[in-house]
This record gives structure tokens, sequence and C-alpha cells, in this order.
């Protein structure tokens, strides 16, 4: 029996549940936490056998500068890039390794500024190192979330289940998914099914085939199946019934969209202050580099479609939109030397932050658009006009899970997350995509535009 079955019996046995994005996530969470664990064990009995209380604080801040950089640094992953077992262990341990000498080395720079700071240890930091390293490794030993024994049968005509399988291939390829149509259904051949209603079959289905759900087969439409599995939802599969009016307009009064205003403020202004000599540095390199101006203002939507302008680090040559607004693309000629690195940073982006704290836009949430793209868009996208319903952000979650784009057929793809996100917004979600755009700064990826073909 894999993890991820274990762990669903036990949240059904308490009647609990997790968010959606959550839920592809659990094994990893597991792990994360044996790792929390494992760390806060070691470190308090030697704090205990030593009699030093007084370094439980040091601890828990060392735990958590652990558990940062291993997430930053990708060791809470499967490195499903890869499919050997043994190069998976070789990058763990890679990845782990980076860790250790990071934590080590932050760990003794702390006694320069702390006189009454004493370090893990070396030692100490090995065996969390070797511990750590091994409890990760388990992971690789259980299955994904989607299971690979496991089949999808669709039901639906030949040219809505030629369009599901366009978006679901990669996957199935990746995951050893067998994907047959409705009228091959097997009873016993597979351990787990599910059946995916496309179209207008939902009501016709049930009518017939209400029993197969006694059988423990998973029946469920392709909007909510995406929506769970692939934490998107593809324009194709979007209906009105996915969308709860009220809410979307009305959420500003809810309490969490009051808690995220409040730290979109105190967070934009502690980056600034902390940023700003970053923005001087950089600002002097843009003025050497071509004598032009240093800042870049645009008009852009906002929400409820109010326009405003963002400024940002300009990172292209001056009139580089002189015959009017176009998307970017891959090795930009129009870029600068200094605009290659800054816009693979992101420290372009900082200046934008101004517009956080003044509460034109968000730290996280639908990147504003261009309101001549915007006009485009509306046309070619269904429901497009409902990202407006929540203010636009430095980043999204069509920004941490898909490249930059560059084209219609982009943005439609970039949607498909933003619904997601429409949909599912909670803090822990806005603190998921805050971490992985760090992750995505560090590795400077993200930024170049690259087009995809689903």
């Amino acid at each position: 029996m894999g993890l991820n079955k274990k762990v669903n019996q036990l949240y059904d046995y308490f009647g609990l549940s997790l968010p959606l994005w959550m839920e592809s996530r659990k094994t990893l969470l597991c792990f994360a936490f044996l790792d929390f664990i494992f760390i806060y064990i070691f470190l308090l009995n030697n704090i205990l056998m030593n009699n030093q209380i007084s370094k439980l604080n040091r601890s828990l801040l060392f735990i958590f500068i652990w558990a940062l950089l291993s997430y930053l640094n990708g060791r809470y992953s499967f490195f499903k890039k890869y499919k050997k077992i043994k190069t998976k262990l070789y990058k763990l341990f890679i990845s782990s390794f980076i860790v250790f000498l990071l934590t080590y080395f932050l760990d003794k720079t702390l006694i320069i500024f702390f006189n009454n700071w004493v370090p893990i240890g070396r030692d100490n930091g090995f065996i969390i190192f070797i511990f750590s390293y091994l409890i990760q490794s388990l992971k690789f030993l259980f299955k994904n979330s989607i299971n690979k024994n496991s089949c999808i049968y669709l039901v639906g005509d030949e040219v809505q289940i030629k369009l599901f399988k366009k978006y679901i291939h990669p996957i199935s390829e990746l995951r050893n998914v067998v994907i047959n149509n409705f009228t091959d259904y097997e009873k016993d051949e597979y351990s787990f099914k599910t059946i995916i209603l496309l179209g207008n079959s939902v009501e016709n289905f049930y009518d017939h085939y209400s029993y197969l759900i006694s059988e423990k087969s998973e029946i469920i439409t392709a909007s909510n199946w995406f929506e769970k599995n692939l934490q998107r939802i593809p324009n194709e599969y979007l209906s009105i019934n996915d969308f709860d009016i009220n809410i979307l307009i009305n959420r500003t009064q809810d309490i969490n969209w009051r808690i995220k205003r409040l730290g979109d403020i105190c967070i934009s202004l502690f980056l600034l202050v902390v940023t700003s000599p970053l923005i001087i540095f950089f600002s002097i390199l843009i003025k050497i580099e071509d004598k032009g101006p240093i800042f870049y203002s645009q008009i852009r939507t906002g929400l409820y479609g109010n326009k405003f302008n963002i400024i940002k680090l300009r990172s292209m040559i001056q009139n580089s939109e002189r015959g009017g607004a176009v998307w970017a693309t891959s090795k930009d000629p129009r870029v600068t030397k200094i605009g290659k690195f800054i816009r693979k940073t992101r420290i372009d982006e900082l200046p934008q932050l101004w517009s956080v704290f003044i509460g034109d836009m968000s730290l996280i949430g639908p990147r504003p658009e261009r309101p001549e793209i915007d006009k485009i868009l509306i046309n070619e996208i269904r429901f497009y006009n409902y990202r407006n319903t929540i203010r636009p952000g430095l980043s999204g979650w069509a920004q941490v899970n898909y490249k930059y784009g560059a084209s219609i057929q982009d943005s439609k793809n970039k949607f498909s997350y933003e619904v997601f996100y429409l949909r599912n917004f909670s803090l822990l979600l806005d603190l998921l995509i805050f971490l992985k755009t760090l992750k995505l700064i560090l590795k400077m990826e993200g930024s170049d535009p690259k087009s995809y073909d689903n």
C-alpha cells in the first residue's frame, strides 16, 4: 500500500481534507515533516544532555534555515526529470550536501555578530546531513499522486477524447497511466480506475452507470480532474458553474483578503528598504550603459479593470515599442546587456513593490497585462475578465508553474492556472507561491519567453 493511500485513510478517519494544491504534495510534506522532527529531536537531545536550554531557540532557527534552504534547493521534491533511482539519489545527495555547507557556514558566521553564539558544530551538522539524506531518499520508494497501476476511462465523443488526450499525453507517458475509452471498461484489470466525464455526458452517464461508485471507481468531470491533478483548468473545460460571481466580486470583504492586504503593505515596505541599495546600484549601471532613462513606466490593467502605471528598471533599449505593444520574444534583441541580468534575476521588477504598497498590486496574484493586449485576449479567452476580480500580483500561480509566455496560446495556458488560483485562494497557497518564486529567482528561471504547444 502506497504512502499516499495510507495518508488518505488517516485523513478520512479523522474527517479531514486538504486543499487541492496540497493533495499532490502530501508525500513531500510528510517527508519534510519527518526531516523537521528528526533534527528537532536530535538537537533537543543534545541540549538536554548538556543542560543548555538557552540553545533551544537557536536550534529552532537552525531547523527553519535548514528547511528553507532545503526547499529552495529542491531537496523536498521527487526529482521527476530523472527516471533512474540512482540518478535521483545522486542529485539528492548533491543537493543535501550544498544545504549542509550553507547552513554550516552560516552557523559559523553568526559567531561574528553574536558573542554568545555557540555553533551547532561540524560533527552534529554532519550527522544531520547523513540522516536527513537517508530520510529524504525513502520518498523515492513511494508512488506519485496518480498511481502508476491505474487506468483512466474517458466518456465523451471522439473530438472531446482527442482534446483531452492532447492535454494528458505528457503525464500519461511520465507516469505510465493507461488511457482507454469507456466502451473498453474492464472490471478488475487495474487496481485504481478513474472515469472522466467530458462535455455534456454527466447526467446521462449517472443515469446508466451510477452503480460504478460502489466499485470504488472515481467518477469525475474533466474540469475537476484537471483542478485536482494538475492544479489548472484549461479554458475548453470551463463553464459558468466554475465561478461563483458573488464570491469573486465581494471577496475583498473576507478576513483572509484583509490579512493578505496587510501582509502586502508590511512586506513590500520591508523589501523596498532592504533592496533599495540594489535598485540604486543597477540604476547607475543602466545610466552608464546607454545614457537613457533609468525607469520604464507602462500602463497595465488592475483590479476591476482600472488602469494604473507600473514602474520597472529599464531592461530594453529606448523606444523599444515605438510601433505599439508587442510580446517579448526569446533572446529579444531589444534587451540591453544589463537588462539581460536584471530580467533573469527579476531585479527589474523591484520598483513595482511601490505599486504593491499603495494598493495597485499585490505580492501574489495574476500578472497585470497591458490594455492593448487585454483587448485581444478578452476576445480569444472565455471568462478572461474574471482574473481582474482580484489585484494583479508581482508573481502568481501561473508564473511559478508556466514559463514566460509570448503568444495567445501561452496566455490561454497561463489563464488555466489563474483560474485555479481564483477558485482555491488561501494564505497558505500565497506562501507556497512566494517560496516557489524565490526558488525561480535563485535558479534564474522563468523570465525567458518560450511558447508551448498545449
